[in-house]
């Protein structure tokens, strides 16, 4: 009996200490449907990752569970469901404590957030200045999507796709403006303040601002405010970050030598890029939380083990520590899989690496050939097969009767990846393009009715016919992602020495400009 007694009391106070433990968010928001979803999101690094969902019923939500550490947490709120802006509220949880979220519409930033936080005060000192910003924001973000929606959808014509763009970047510019106002008032905070958590993520998101917004007018005033860290406050992640926005690091571009740094692999011994000099390097910037890096990694595979002659794959991972090896437990990475533990103020920066996945392709000898960002099914291979086969693609011209055929035409500059001209005809009647398509498996490529060639004083030459394809109309590509055709435009005067392709006047418009037609 004895034992059982003090079994229970051990229970009660397992029970007891859970609860102590716990975080209860509580919502109620009026006007919402029942059965709409709201997801709970945590933060690592770059990765939000999602820890709970709750359905509405009768207006009201709830999340329970523990913090990381047992310590106060920011967290994130958001859902996916119509009529919602493709963003979050940020909340802050603590064990034993009770955050309670209330609102009356979907424009969810701007719910109100109360909790005996002294991180929720905080943030709720600029949710409240800037809560007029941010619902003009989040409504013109909800247009963009429907915008975005309806330019994905159907089969609009290029004038109702130019139309579409032209009313989505007049929104981006309504967004930038009120960005400002709202920077203008979270910096007068801070300038009032003391430093905290909150206080540095506020600086930290301004002088992201600072570096991706043409024009920010408060530099100066971040710069003051960072002056204001101590060296501690500097050398945190956070500060880090901070440091590089503001004071970017000299980045290398196509045609620099690489730039190198220590890295770890997983087992903590230290690496340098340097180190697989003698092969062609393809640098991969990743993190688990990025889509298209996780699709990338069975080809990423299929090039460690196909290429592996010629190519060395190196994955350069921007998580956390614990992130990264959490994630590559799960996935077959039998490549180089490094972390500098910098996120993307570290060897990212020095890449210029705005987006992930971001890819560099690096010269047996370390110098940057080809640098860029995204991902579909088959580019790396095709990338590889563009700057590592290199010679076996040399420009040629040669004489058949009355036709002279370029293979391999060198241009001066292109803005596309998805086609490639492999071979120019010309002949007494007319020139024939021989073209080449490359997208991902089911997707679309279409080349416009209007495409014609440009020579060099300026004279048009209009596509009169295309064996393949029909202009104007998609074509869906084939599991190999590659996809031949011919182009027909008239004859080309004589001793035309270079010509451009050009698709039309729009902004995605195939354009390749300077190609030449002989070898002089």
């Amino acid at each position: 009996m004895v034992k059982a007694l003090l079994a229970g009391i051990s229970l009660i106070f397992a029970i007891s200490a859970q609860a102590q433990n716990e975080f209860t968010i509580k919502g109620k928001i009026s006007g919402l449907e029942d059965s709409t979803r709201i997801v709970l999101y945590r933060s690592d690094g770059q990765v939000m990752s999602q820890i709970a969902q709750d359905t509405v019923i009768n207006e009201c939500f709830t999340f329970k569970g523990e913090t990381v550490d047992n310590a106060p947490e920011a967290l994130m709120v958001s859902s996916h469901d119509k009529g919602f802006p493709n963003t979050w509220l940020d909340v802050w949880v603590a064990p034993g404590k009770e955050t309670t979220v209330t609102g009356n519409n979907k424009l969810i930033r701007t719910w109100n957030v109360s909790a005996d936080i002294q991180e929720q005060h905080d943030l709720n000192l600029y949710a409240d200045a800037c809560r007029e910003e941010c619902s003009k924001e989040q409504e013109i973000y909800i247009q963009l999507m429907d915008l975005f929606s309806k330019g994905r959808t159907g089969n609009p014509s290029e004038e109702e796709k130019n139309a579409i763009r032209n009313e989505m970047k007049e929104l981006q510019k309504k967004t930038d403006s009120l960005r400002l106002i709202s920077s203008q008032k979270e910096i007068e905070i801070m300038q009032q303040t003391p430093k905290g958590t909150v206080w540095m993520d506020k600086l930290l998101g301004q002088c992201k601002q600072s570096k991706y917004m043409e024009n920010y007018p408060y530099k100066e005033d971040l710069i003051a405010l960072y002056n204001k860290l101590s060296d501690n406050e500097k050398n945190s992640q956070a500060g880090k970050e901070i440091t590089v926005c503001l004071y970017p690091p000299v980045t290398v571009k196509e045609g620099d030598e690489m730039a190198d740094t220590d890295l770890y692999d997983l087992q903590g011994n230290i690496h340098h890029l340097a180190d697989y000099k003698g092969k062609y390097l393809l640098v991969d910037f990743w993190s688990r939380g990025c889509g298209p890096c996780m699709m990338a990694l069975p080809e990423m595979k299929e090039i460690s083990e196909t290429w592996k002659d010629k190519v060395t794959v190196i994955s350069l991972s921007t998580d956390t520590e614990k992130g990264w090896k959490e994630i590559s437990k799960t996935k077959d990475m039998s490549w180089v899989n490094l972390n500098d533990f910098g996120g993307m103020s570290g060897l990212a920066a020095k890449y210029n690496v705005r987006g992930i996945p971001h890819y560099v392709i690096i010269s047996p000898e370390g110098i940057i050939l080809h640098s860029w960002s995204g991902y579909g099914k088959g580019l790396l291979k095709r990338k590889l097969n563009k700057w590592v086969n290199k010679s076996d693609r040399v420009m040629s011209v040669k004489k058949e009767g009355n036709t002279t055929i370029v293979d391999f035409p060198i241009e001066k500059s292109s803005n596309t990846e998805t086609v490639e001209i492999n071979r120019i005809e010309l002949t007494g009647s007319e020139t024939i393009f021989h073209m080449k398509a490359f997208n991902s498996p089911g997707y679309w490529v279409s080349i416009g009715k209007d495409t014609f060639l440009k020579t060099e004083d300026g004279t048009h030459y209009p596509l009169t016919s295309a064996d393949g394809i029909t202009p104007d109309e998609r074509f869906t590509m084939p599991e190999s992602g590659e996809y031949s055709f011919k182009l027909h435009f008239p004859a080309l005067p004589a001793g035309t020495k270079t010509v451009d392709f050009i698709e039309g006047d729009c902004d995605s418009c195939f354009k390749i400009v300077g190609l030449s037609l002989t070898q002089e």
